[in-house]
């Protein structure tokens, strides 16, 4: 061991005078790159100005009932020779999340990117992103990407259905390489040479489709499917635990709005005797039947300028409508859908009761006030986060002129709701014959599915609310002629209706509202009746006391 040591201290001595040239030389190296480079810089920012900034780091999906996936991605910035720059995220690792910019890449301007993307992947295949706004921020030293994922629901090719709860996805990447200056626009401005030397730089071949800054450039092609491509075929639908669950909420939503029907009922019958007594009161001839209702325009142009502007609004309850060729679908397929169940609806309910008894004198009544319904179901579907949606086109109805039995108007209710309930199972069997068995269908096969689509929505959607005892409402007619066939006519339109367009309890996992907002919302709807009751009540009391207290006292005598 000693005379190995010494024979190798000269060799030591060699090394160490090595070592401390090659430090010298290294720093003297280091100091010259710095200089030429500038303070705080990578290196490689001004030999390759072209090269893509490069992000790493974790994301993670939270949806609205809790689930959480963690991924990491991977946020790339390029920029040419003009300083055009574009973002494109990518998922690096993990399970289910597409990548949040749908594989696009996006302007980049002024450390930030952002868009509103489509639903983009597959969730068949369990990796896919909803649609939804997208949000890419970078400096220097890091970045930040949040995606926003709308709710999904579709059929897979074997016949099941997926479904989605909305859900956003975020994180903070952290800077790897490349030019990071460029992200954020701090890069000192280069100062020109006298004769500069033009070196030709092959451009970076694409990677990927870069999405037009104007707003425009987002609209979907016309052959992807619009929100009416989202309802379930029958074979999806029909399992025991949707037909249990149907029938379990039909029946305890049928008694839950029965309570404060009976009340709204009586609160309607009390405001329409009150103004027949007043009527008569100032002399004036009882109300003539044949007379048009108030806030009521008879005919068929107004009825049917009515179910255009439903149609209109109805279109909303695609949370991407946009003016685009899926949109124009979109409303197109829903007008289908109400001149098939409703217009035609109407015109049978004419023609048979008219055949039955002509001096019933039936007619189309158009009742504006019924475009709040159409409001609030389009409402109703954007907050709760329902698709396919719920469409509300009974805008009109068919009245009479001529004297009627409580009978025979109710007759003509079950008649139009019995139709709407056929029209809507008849179009829901072809929807669900011909849309799984087409993975990826032409423009008119497209269309033909959501106008399938659509006539099974109108038929079965607006039952719920139709039925309603509101004055102006079909179920107004059943219920003064029979309070039983009401609650069974109500219970079937909402087994239909939950059974159809929202099976339960899957459907349930991606709808927004938790229980205690429908706990509030029945709330209000009870809170509503009992004070309407209360103050007819009141009302009334005050009215028989007036008209009872000058008849109760005798005539004074005459002195």
């Amino acid at each position: 061991m000693y005379r190995s040591s010494r024979m190798t201290a000269p060799r030591l001595l060699v090394m160490l005078l090595l070592g401390t040239l090659g430090v010298g030389f290294g720093a003297a190296g280091t100091a010259t790159a710095a200089s030429a480079t500038g303070p705080g810089l990578p290196s490689t920012s001004e030999e390759d100005p072209s090269a893509p900034i490069v992000y790493d780091g974790g994301m993670r999906l939270t949806s609205s009932d809790g689930f959480t996936v963690d991924i990491t991605a991977r946020l790339t910035i390029e920029c040419d020779a003009a300083d055009d720059c574009t973002a494109l995220v990518t998922v690096t690792g993990g399970d289910f999340v597409a990548s949040p910019t749908n594989d696009r890449a996006l302007p980049y301007s002024g450390g930030r990117a952002s868009a509103d993307l489509p639903y983009y992947g597959d969730i068949c295949q369990l990796r896919f992103i909803g649609a939804g706004a997208v949000t890419v921020e970078a400096t220097a030293d890091s970045a930040s990407v949040t995606r926003q994922s709308a709710p999904v629901s579709t059929s897979c090719p074997d016949g099941s259905t997926a479904t989605a709860s909305a859900a956003t996805v975020s994180g903070t990447l952290a800077y790897v390489s490349g030019p990071s200056c460029r992200s954020d626009g701090t890069c000192p401005t280069p100062t020109p040479t006298p004769t500069p030397a033009p070196t030709a730089t092959p451009s970076p071949s694409p990677t990927a489709e870069v999405v037009d800054a104007d707003p425009g450039a987002g609209a979907r092609d016309s052959a992807d499917p619009g929100v009416l491509s989202t309802l379930r075929p029958f074979r999806a639908a029909a399992t025991l635990p949707a037909a249990l669950w149907s029938i379990t909420g039909a029946i305890v939503l049928s008694i839950l709005i029965a309570l404060p029907t009976v009340l709204l009922d009586a609160t309607s019958e009390r405001i329409t005797e009150r103004a027949e007594q007043r009527r008569l009161a100032r002399g004036l001839a009882p109300a003539d039947p044949s007379a048009r209702p108030p806030l009521t325009v008879l005919g068929w142009p107004a009825a049917l300028a009515g179910l255009l502007v439903a149609a209109a609004a109805s279109t909303y309850v695609d949370p991407e409508f946009a003016f685009d060729a899926v949109g124009w679908r979109t409303a197109a397929g829903i007008l289908a859908g109400f001149l098939v169940v409703i217009a035609l609806g109407w015109a049978l309910v004419v023609a048979v009761m008219r055949s039955i008894r002509p001096q019933w004198r039936p007619r189309i009544e158009f009742r504006p006030l019924t475009l709040l319904f159409v409001v609030t179901a389009v409402a109703f579907s954007v907050v709760s986060g329902f698709q396919p949606g719920v469409v509300f086109g009974l805008v009109a109805g068919v009245g009479f002129a001529g004297a009627i039995s409580a009978r025979a108007r109710a007759g003509s209710t079950l008649l139009l709701v019995g139709f709407m309930i056929v029209a809507g199972a008849a179009a829901w069997a072809g929807y669900s014959l011909v849309a799984p068995s087409v993975e990826n269908p032409d423009l008119l096969l497209l269309i033909a599915i959501e106008c399938l689509s659509a006539i099974t929505i109108a038929g079965f959607s607006a039952l719920p609310i139709a039925l309603l005892t509101l004055r102006g409402l079909l179920g107004r007619a059943v219920w003064q002629w029979s309070r039983l066939s009401w609650i069974a006519l109500y219970a079937i339109a909402v087994g239909a209706f939950l059974f159809v367009l929202i099976p339960l309890p899957d459907s349930w996992q991606w709808v927004e509202l938790d229980y205690v907002a429908w706990g509030i919302g029945y709330g209000v709807y009870c809170l509503v009746a009992v004070v309407a009751w209360a103050l007819s009540a009141r009302g009334a009391d005050a009215s028989t006391a007036a008209t009872a207290t000058p008849t109760s006292s005798p005539p004074s005598p005459r002195a």
